[in-house]
């Protein structure tokens, strides 16, 4: 299941990195995230995903992103699952 315009924005400089965790409360196997800039001409790029699998058995997923700049970026996450 698809999902977009997710988290507070935020905004990362030029050349800075950040990440990001999020959950769904359950499982949902393999998900996918990328930046949503909310700057005109914000450009984001992934540098690492990851997942956890917690003790009551859901799953925090992280992605990591940098700002290829030149100017700051507004941001949250949009991204989905695999199946």
């Amino acid at each position: 299941m698809a999902f977009n315009n997710t988290g507070n924005p935020l905004w990362v400089n030029a050349g800075a990195s950040v990440g990001w965790s999020y959950g769904f409360g359950d499982n949902r196997g393999a998900q996918i995230a990328m930046a949503n800039p909310l700057t005109p001409n914000g450009q984001m790029i992934v540098t690492y995903e990851g997942d956890e699998l917690n003790g009551d058995g859901t799953m925090t997923y992280f992605v990591g992103f940098q700002n290829n700049g030149p100017e700051p970026c507004f941001h949250n996450i949009c991204g989905g699952g695999l199946s």
